[in-house]
C-alpha cells in the first residue's frame, strides 16, 4: 500500500477522489459489467467459431459406414436381451464373435452410504495397425433399456472398425452400466488411481493414452437436430477444435447442431438465452451427461445427443448416419498428430458457429469485483491499528466451513434425487449458501470498537475480492454467479443500511465511552506515519 500513500501519510489525490465516491463508482461498475456482458454476445463483438488444427480435415473424410441391416439385428436382439436380463453377456459375446478383443470389469458403488451396489462395464479394444498403441480414442455408450438404439449403433460401429486397417490409434468402445458411475469406475481403473465410493476390479486389458472420447446419447430412428454437450466437471471445457468437428459433421449430413437444448438462435433474445444457459450449466451442473465425468482425467469430450422427436418426418436422418457422424469424428482423430492443444480451452458459445473467447468475457469478473477492491482501499485508509477481525469476522468463517461439511454429508442423496428428476447440480450452490449465510452473523455478535469493526469490513472485502478473482480463473461461470450473489450481500451488510443492529450497538457503545474515545470517532487524526501502525481516524460519515 505505500505507492498509495504520501510521504505525510495521506493518500492521493486520485485515490482520495475513488474512495470518497465509491459508493457512486462501484454503482457504475456493476451497471458496466451488465452493459458489456449485453455488448459482448452480440454478432458483431462474438468470433466464428474455426478448426486451428488443420490434421482433422473434418470435410475431407469420406464416411463408409453403412450397417443398416446390422444395426437392426443388433437393436432387436438387445431388446430381447433386457426381458431376459443378460444384455451385458450378449454384448460382450456378439463383439468376441466378431473378432474385437472384450473384456468385463465388475464395480461396487455406496450409493448414499448406507446401500452397496452393484454393476459391471463391457468393453471392446480395436487395436492400432499403423503405429504403436501409445494412444487411444474412446467412445461410451450408456446401457440403458431407453438406450437400446445406442447400444445397436455402438456395436455394430465396433464392428466396423475391426474390418477397417488404417486405425493409428486403439479405439476403444465402453458400454457403461450405471451411467456415470460406471464410466467413473472404468476410468479409474484405466488411469490406476482410486474413487472413494466405487470399487473396481482391475481392467483386464488396457490401450493407450485417450486423446478424446466421444459419448452416443441416441435414441430414436430418425432425427432433424444433433444436441452437442461439451461442459465437464467443475467448469472445465474440451479443446473447441473438438466441438466445432462435430459440428461441421452434424451439418454434413443435414442434421442441425444445437447446445443446450437450443437449436434455433438466430435473434438476440435466443443468443442471450442460449449464453445464460450455458453460465448457469457450468457454474451449477456437476454431471450434464457422460462426457462431464472426463474433466476429472483431462480428457476431451462431448456427447452427441440426438432424441427422436414425435413429429419427425420420414425425411429426418437415418441412425445409421449418425454413424457416419461418429465415424468422421473418429476417422479425424486418427489423424491428428498430437493431442487437442492449438484451439480455445477457455471459451463461452453464443450459437454452435459464434464464440466469446476467455479475453473478451474475463472483463465482466473484474467489473463486479471491482466495489469490494474500492470499498477495501477505502477502509484501509481508515484502519488505526492493523490486528486481527473480530470474532464475527471469525465466527462467520467457522459457520460456512459447518455448512460445507454438513452440506458434503446430505449431498450424495439429494444429488441422487435430483438426478431421477433430471436436474443436475453441484456444489456451487451449496458454495453460495455457505458464503451468503455467513453474512448475517455479523449483525449479532458485539463489535468491541469502531476500529475493530473497520478492520472487519476491510478483511471482509479483501476477502471477497481475492476469492471472486481467484475462482474466476478455474470456473468463471461460477465467479460469476458468486460474485453477483457476494457483492451486493457484502454492501447490504456494511454499507448500504448503517442504521442495521451493528450499527446501532456501535452507536450505543461510543456514547457511554469517555469524551476522548466520543472525539476521536468524529474528527480526523494527525497524519500517519507510514512506518509506525496507523492511527488514522474514522470519519463520521462511517457512522
Amino acid at each position: 500500500m505505500r505507492s498509495f500513500t504520501t510521504f505525510k501519510g495521506d493518500p492521493p489525490v486520485w485515490v482520495k477522489f475513488l474512495t470518497d465516491r465509491a459508493s457512486v463508482i462501484s454503482l457504475v461498475s456493476l451497471i458496466a459489467a451488465i452493459g458489456y456482458g449485453l455488448f459482448a454476445i452480440t454478432p458483431d463483438a462474438t468470433e466464428n467459431t474455426r478448426i486451428s488444427e488443420n490434421a482433422l480435415l473434418p470435410g475431407v473424410v469420406d464416411e463408409n459406414f453403412d450397417q443398416r441391416e446390422r444395426i437392426s439385428s443388433f437393436s432387436k436382439e438387445i431388446r430381447l436381451q433386457f426381458k431376459e436380463g443378460n444384455v451385458k453377456e450378449y454384448i460382450k459375446s456378439k463383439l468376441h464373435s466378431f473378432g474385437v478383443e472384450t473384456y468385463s470389469q465388475n464395480f461396487q458403488f455406496n450409493r448414499d452410504r448406507f446401500r452397496n451396489e452393484t454393476g459391471s462395464n463391457v468393453y471392446g479394444i480395436v487395436r492400432a495397425y499403423r503405429s504403436p498403441p501409445v494412444e487411444a480414442i474412446l467412445v461410451v455408450v450408456p446401457v440403458k433399456e431407453s438406450h437400446i438404439d445406442s447400444i445397436a449403433l455402438g456395436m455394430a460401429l465396433q464392428t466396423y472398425c475391426r474390418e477397417q486397417v488404417y486405425w493409428a490409434r486403439d479405439i476403444i468402445f465402453l458400454f457403461a452400466e450405471h451411467a456415470e458411475i460406471g464410466l467413473e469406475a472404468w476410468l479409474a481403473a484405466y488411469h490406476g488411481s482410486r474413487h472413494s465410493f466405487v470399487s473396481a476390479d482391475a481392467l483386464e486389458a488396457h490401450g493407450g493414452a485417450i486423446i478424446g472420447a466421444t459419448v452416443l446419447d441416441v435414441v430414436g430412428s430418425r432425427f432433424v437436430n444433433l444436441n452437442i454437450q461439451f461442459n465437464m466437471i467443475n467448469g472445465k471445457l474440451p479443446n473447441l477444435d473438438l466441438f466445432n468437428l462435430y459440428v461441421r459433421l452434424a451439418e454434413k449430413f443435414q442434421l442441425r447442431a444445437c447446445i443446450y437444448g437450443l437449436c434455433r438462435q438466430h435473434s438476440y433474445t435466443s443468443v442471450l438465452n442460449a449464453v445464460v444457459r450455458g453460465v448457469f450449466t457450468q457454474a451449477f451442473y456437476e454431471v450434464e451427461g457422460l462426457h462431464s465425468v472426463f474433466g476429472g482425467y483431462g480428457i476431451n469430450a462431448v456427447s452427441l445427443q440426438a432424441h427422436e422427436r414425435k413429429k419427425t418426418s420420414e425425411n429426418g436422418t437415418p441412425l445409421w448416419r449418425i454413424g457416419q457422424i461418429v465415424e468422421g469424428g473418429l476417422r479425424s482423430m486418427n489423424n491428428i498428430l498430437e493431442k487437442f492443444h492449438q484451439s480455445y480451452f477457455l471459451y463461452i458459445l453464443a450459437t454452435p458457429r459464434k464464440f466469446i473467447s476467455v479475453a473478451y468475457y474475463m472483463p465482466i469478473v473484474g467489473l463486479v469485483a471491482a466495489p469490494m477492491l474500492l470499498f477495501g482501499l477505502r477502509e484501509w485508509f481508515n484502519v488505526r491499528n492493523l490486528e486481527i477481525p473480530s470474532a464475527a469476522f471469525l465466527s462467520a468463517h467457522m459457520l460456512a466451513v459447518l455448512i460445507y461439511l454438513v452440506g458434503t454429508i446430505k449431498w450424495p442423496a439429494i444429488l441422487e434425487a435430483n438426478m431421477q428428476q433430471e436436474i443436475a447440480t453441484n456444489r456451487g450452490l451449496q458454495t453460495i449458501l455457505a458464503i451468503i449465510l455467513q453474512l448475517p452473523i455479523l449483525a449479532l455478535f458485539k463489535i468491541n470498537s469502531p476500529s475493530s469493526w473497520v478492520i472487519t469490513k476491510f478483511f471482509l472485502y479483501l476477502e471477497a475480492a481475492l476469492f471472486i478473482g481467484a475462482l474466476s480463473l478455474i470456473n468463471f461461470s461460477l465467479a460469476l454467479v458468486l460474485g453477483i450473489c457476494i457483492v451486493p450481500a457484502v454492501l447490504f451488510f456494511t454499507i448500504a443500511f448503517p442504521n442495521r443492529m451493528i450499527f446501532k450497538f456501535i452507536d450505543y457503545r461510543m456514547q457511554h465511552e469517555n469524551v476522548e474515545t466520543k472525539e476521536a470517532a468524529h474528527h480526523i487524526f494527525p497524519p500517519i506515519d507510514i512506518r509506525l501502525p496507523l492511527p488514522l481516524d474514522l470519519p463520521s460519515s462511517l457512522f
